[in-house]
């Protein structure tokens, strides 16, 4: 072959399979760095995951370059380049058409090629040469790992028959768990209180054996076993809810002492499996009266606040710390896994990190010359962290759950002696500003709704309109940034976030405008922003009003069944979960529904607690007329549903429960339909009716609720509920009409309207005087 023959298709080789061998050598590289985290050579995190992702992002944009210039790099077209770019005059162009004609012309003319070339160093020999190298260098260390890979898996032992089943067994773990319904995770109560708990047991296989085991401060103190006749639903396989009674007077536990409770359930299996429990919760006995201790004001008790927030801090941390290795304790993976060791190591460099901190606060404690319990009370909760760590560090995370319970209840022995210092003096709200992990469902308060993503929806929809109503500001390129964060968040209703993701387009097209110097193009899109955010609000509160008025009417439904009972237990049992559904639900409501729906539940909430403690303390029926009692929680909690739901819609409701309860609506009568009839009666008694209807509606109610064991109507009830509900029926047909006749007011116009008005005016009017 001629040199400048094999010059010109060795260059061609380099210029257009370049880019190949680099996105080879660069996809070997990115197997290996794959292949080395799984094999544990280097750590996985985040450094490895950019090790990977580099080579490979770049081995794509290479393969895309190759497969790009590839087609249209020939033979030809290269000898061209060179030529051009070498100023060959068109020699090995010439040379490479010539390749093949015998002539002593073409010969002479391959010759004359060849000497221009000799001596010239190959294109790109360098970037050709890097990239074998990284191919061979990246081989060599794939092949390597593969080798060790596979040696792993030849030199593997064979998991034994035990080993077996316990794997098989952890992964059956997933057919069976226990979740908490109520109450939260961490409340507050008083030592004489009962607290009912609701939880939803499931398994696939049954449980042997329920029972509920009790802590106090770190130490056990009870093991309720279910009894054979309540257990007897829990021995199927299913989902089935259980409710039972904590009495803290059992336990004799003392103020602030913390006690801890879960589940612990046994499977009915052929071979043995992990024992399944429920996630760890806490209660804190809070005093039924706050103790005074006189202390003068000023230095000391600023040093008592800073105690004070440490405290609070000492105590959640702890408390995170005895849930996570309670969790790591009866996780239902083996033990010996990598993953539950790298998380029981973290669990235990953090135990020893608090104990250091708490070391901290000892050594603050003297240097404030604090008293001397809180001193003492430091220093053992240093050596029960430490001891807790080092057990952690052993898997013993069975053994480390008593000291770290001992070290809380050490913390919340300080914080009764610090309260009590801090009563008096003008410090007593800075000592309960502090975040206190537990919740105190006597003092319930929802969180302030300007702090809540429905709030920042309502107030950017206020600050929308007003920028909306005159020329958009600077402002628009801020709101559009909010809008852009509360939809990134995901938290409000379906529809409200999808209104609330074209508003934040449009604040932002508004801002582009805005910058670009264009102030009146800009009005359209922050009026479209404003008209957007408007229906956001409004769907989210009609969203969160249909929500309050469904767990209204199961709350009502349930109180009235309850109260029918003679177990005065039960009665406690059923006002106290409607109390916690209402707060949980008012919570709900302040943070992605209505702000009107909020208030009204946690309303609803005080006086259905009310009416926990009066039957708590032994009411009895004969004194249910008066407020407080479970009548007036039912009456409380249907004046609200009627101040939620549109006239039309409530009296539709009512007339129609009533109607079917009554067996007008072709239905016969049972337990069943007199609940409904009493619900409509309840629900018809709140509405705005004359005087007449509503009287009729509450002796309807009040004879419903004696009816108590008995499936059939009176007749004269009968009556009474179908004349009931053609005056509902009338009412809903001639008054039912909300639209009032209002005489024309330009100051209630849509200030977008109002201003797109008097920019067209003054544009006509400007047009005018131009034509002029």
């Amino acid at each position: 072959m001629n040199p400048a023959d094999h010059f010109l298709k060795r260059a061609h080789t380099r210029a257009r399979h370049g880019s190949l061998v680099w996105f080879l050598g660069l996809a070997v590289t990115a197997c290996a760095v794959a292949l080395g985290t799984h094999l544990g050579w280097w750590p996985a995190g985040i450094t490895s995951m950019i090790a990977l992702a580099v080579p490979a992002v770049a081995a794509v944009v290479l393969l895309a370059i190759w497969i790009g210039r590839s087609r249209r790099l020939t033979h030809a077209a290269h000898a061209h380049r060179l030529d051009t770019e070498w100023a060959l005059a068109a020699r090995l162009e010439a040379s490479a058409e010539l390749a093949a004609d015998p002539s002593a012309l073409a010969t002479a003319q391959r010759a004359d090629a060849a000497q221009h070339v000799a001596g010239r160093r190959l294109p790109s020999s360098g970037l050709w040469s890097s990239g074998f190298a990284l191919l061979i260098v990246a081989g060599l260390a794939l092949l390597a790992e593969i080798f060790t890979f596979s040696l792993r898996r030849l030199t593997a032992v064979p998991p034994t028959v035990a080993e077996t089943t316990t794997l098989t067994a952890a992964r059956a773990d997933i057919s069976a768990s226990i979740v908490w319904k109520s109450p939260e995770a961490e409340i507050k109560a008083t030592t004489i209180e009962s607290i009912p708990l609701a939880a939803l047991v499931s398994s696939r296989t049954g449980f042997r054996s329920l029972s509920l085991e009790i802590s106090v401060n770190g130490e056990p103190r009870l093991s309720r076993l279910l009894e054979s006749a309540a257990l007897a639903p829990f021995t199927k396989a299913g989902d089935f809810p259980l409710a039972l009674d904590l009495y803290l007077d059992e336990l004799q536990a003392q103020e602030y002492d913390i006690i801890s409770y879960h589940l612990r359930g046994e499977r009915d299996t052929a071979q043995p499996t992990p024992v399944i429990v429920s996630p760890l919760q806490f209660i804190q006995i809070r005093p039924p009266r706050e103790d005074v201790v006189r202390m003068q004001s000023g230095k000391k008790c600023a040093d008592c606040q800073s105690l004070a927030k440490l405290l609070g801090a000492l105590k959640a941390a702890q408390l995170h710390l005895l849930k996570q290795n309670f969790l790591l304790a009866h996780a239902s993976i083996d033990h010996a896994l990598p993953v539950w060791r790298e998380e029981n190591s973290l669990v235990a460099a953090d135990q020893r990190l608090l104990a250091k901190k708490t070391a901290e606060a000892r050594q603050f404690s003297i240097d404030k010359a604090m008293p001397t319990l809180a001193v003492d009370n430091f220093g053992q909760c240093v050596a029960l962290m430490e001891s807790a760590a080092t057990q952690i560090a052993d898997a013993a995370n069975l053994s480390a759950s008593k000291p770290q319970g001992q070290a809380l209840g050490l913390i919340t022995a300080i914080e009764k002696l610090l309260r009590k210092i801090l009563s008096e003096g003008g410090s007593s709200q800075s000592a309960s500003a502090n975040k206190d992990p537990f919740k105190d469902p006597q003092k319930f308060k929802p969180t302030p709704r300007a702090e809540t993503p429905a709030g920042e929806l309502e107030e950017l929809s206020r600050d929308q309109d007003a920028a909306a109503a005159k020329e958009p500001g600077a402002n628009q390129a801020e709101i559009a940034a909010k809008l852009a964060d509360l939809a990134a968040a995901q938290s409000l209703d379906a529809a409200a976030q999808s209104k609330t993701e074209q508003a934040a387009k449009d604040a932002a097209d508004a801002a582009r405008q805005l910058a670009q110097g264009d102030p009146e193009a800009a009005r359209a899109p922050a009026a479209a922003a404003a008209q957007a955010l408007r229906e956001a609000t409004a769907t989210q509160d009609a969203a969160g009003r249909t929500a309050a008025q469904a767990i209204l009417e199961t709350l009502r439904r349930e109180i009235n069944a309850a109260e029918r009972l003679t177990d005065p237990a039960a009665r406690v049992a059923a006002l106290a979960t409607a109390t916690t559904q209402l707060q949980t639900e008012a919570e709900q409501q302040q943070q992605t529904g209505s702000a009107e729906a909020a208030r009204q539940l946690t309303s609803a909430a005080k006086t259905v607690q009310a009416a926990k403690q009066q039957a708590a303390a032994g009411k009895g029926e004969g004194e249910s007329e008066g407020e407080g009692s479970g009548k007036s929680a039912s009456t409380a909690l249907a004046k609200t549903q009627a101040s939620l739901t549109p006239r039309d819609q409530a009296l539709a409701r009512a007339a129609r429960q009533i109607a079917r309860g009554s067996g007008s609506g072709g239905g016969d009568s049972t337990a069943g339909s007199i609940a409904e009839m009493e619900l409509g009666a309840q629900l018809a008694s709140q509405l705005p009716l004359d005087s007449t209807t509503r009287e009729l509606a509450q002796n309807l109610a009040t004879a419903l609720r004696r009816q108590s064991g008995n499936t059939i109507v009176a007749p004269d009830l009968r009556g009474a509920a179908e004349h009931l509900v053609v005056l509902l029926e009338a009412a809903r047909t001639t008054g039912g009409r909300d639209e009032q006749v209002r005489r024309f007011n330009p100051d209630e116009l849509d200030p977008t309207y109002r201003a797109a008005v008097e920019t067209y005016f003054e544009k006509l009017s400007r047009d005018a005087q131009i034509r002029r």
